[in-house]
Order: C-alpha cells, then sequence, then structure tokens
C-alpha cells in the first residue's frame, strides 16, 4: 500500500469513527477510555489534532510541557476534548480529509495511531465496529522496513513490545519478527504492538506469558 492508498484508508477510518460517535449517549463521552488518564473524548480530540499539526501553535504547547511530547500530547488533547460532542465530531469529519502528520510520523504510523486509538474509544463502550484485518495487515506490512529510531514508533511502543516474537495473525497472512511465537486476529497484535492488555486474551502461543508480563511492566503510550 503505498501512501496515496494510505491516505485513503485513514480518511475512510476517520469519517467511519465520526459516523460511530453520532450514536453515542451523552454521557459515555465522560467515560474513561484505555488509555490511562483520557476520557472517550479526550482521545477523540487526540485524534482530530493529530492531523492539525501546526509548527506556530506546537511550539508554545511543547514548551508549556517543558518539552515532554508525551505530556504535551495529553495536555492539548485535555483541552481540546472539552468541546461539546458535536464540536469534537465535526471536527473530526472536516480534518477527515487532511494529510498531515507531524514531523517524524510516518503515514502508516498515523494509520496504525488511529485504529488503536478508535478501539481505544469503541471497547469501553463495548462497541463491535473492528477494520476489516486485510485493512490492517497493509498497514503492519510497512513494519520490517521501518527505521526503529523514528519518532513515530518509538510514542507507539512497537519496538519495546514486539522484541523477541514472532508474531503471526490468525486472520490474514500477516507475520512479523522472530522469537517466540504469539498467535491472534491482526487487530489484536496491532493493539498488543502498542501496549494493550486487552489484546491478551484473544492471542495465544508459546509467548504470550512474557508478553503479558512486558505489557504489564512497560507503560502504555498515548
Amino acid at each position: 500500500m503505498n501512501k496515496t492508498e494510505l491516505w485513503h484508508l485513514i480518511e475512510k477510518e476517520r469519517l467511519q469513527l465520526a459516523d460511530i460517535l453520532t450514536t453515542l449517549k451523552p454521557t459515555d463521552w465522560d467515560q474513561v477510555s484505555l488509555v490511562p488518564e483520557w476520557r472517550i473524548r479526550d482521545v477523540v480530540a487526540h485524534i482530530i489534532l493529530e492531523s492539525n499539526y501546526n509548527a506556530r501553535s506546537y511550539l508554545p504547547g511543547l514548551i508549556r510541557a517543558r518539552f515532554s511530547i508525551n505530556r504535551y500530547m495529553h495536555q492539548a488533547a485535555c483541552q481540546l476534548g472539552q468541546q461539546t460532542p458535536n464540536e469534537l465530531i465535526n471536527r473530526l469529519r472536516q480534518t477527515a480529509f487532511r494529510h498531515i502528520s507531524p514531523p517524524g510520523i510516518q503515514p502508516f504510523e498515523v494509520a496504525i495511531d488511529l485504529f488503536i486509538h478508535t478501539q481505544d474509544v469503541l471497547a469501553p463502550l463495548k462497541h463491535s465496529y473492528q477494520p476489516e484485518p486485510h485493512r490492517i495487515e497493509s498497514v503492519l506490512n510497512h513494519l520490517p522496513a521501518l527505521d526503529r529510531s523514528t519518532l513515530g514508533m518509538k510514542l507507539i511502543g512497537t519496538p519495546r513490545y514486539a522484541t523477541g516474537f514472532s508474531l503471526q495473525a490468525t486472520d490474514s497472512n500477516w507475520r512479523y519478527g522472530q522469537g517466540s511465537l504469539i498467535q491472534g486476529p491482526t487487530l489484536a497484535l496491532c493493539q498488543a504492538l502498542t501496549g494493550r492488555l486487552v489484546s491478551l486474551p484473544q492471542l495465544s502461543g508459546p509467548g504470550k506469558s512474557l508478553l503479558a508480563q512486558r505489557l504489564k511492566t512497560l507503560d502504555t503510550s498515548a
């Protein structure tokens, strides 16, 4: 999947999420998401912010966050998350077609972030939507060619969680890494790569116990 195709995929997933958000009850927006210290509304705000990168507004916020990118993302999401549900949904729709990402972030990393944060929003609400496995596979196929020192994957967490494992999807042809075998649905493996404990019940294989220990030890990134 090339960059143009990746951005088209991102557009579809953003609009799909916006449609789902219109079905939420007002109280749903303040429920805790799968991201520590973020409500549903804060995760939605984070997704919006990722497609609205602007160096002039980014730098002052980073300075206020004492140059901690994670702290800046948290503060910015919580601030934007104060908007009403309708305002957040409208902003998500307005930014759906923006092909913009922060410096050092590749389009496929934006897609992974979107897949994961969509589930961070929907899983606590018991919503059944999941992207088709082949969509996730087409994005995850970019991982082997990635320079592991890039900013995006440091934030997402993949190198920390995937090292020493052979990950094999049971609902697609995707495989990644070498080491102890871990099998499961493509989405669950994607969630495991980004530190989500919620993925563990869907996984199996000799490497699962070590992965579980690693996920519980390392901090989950936003």
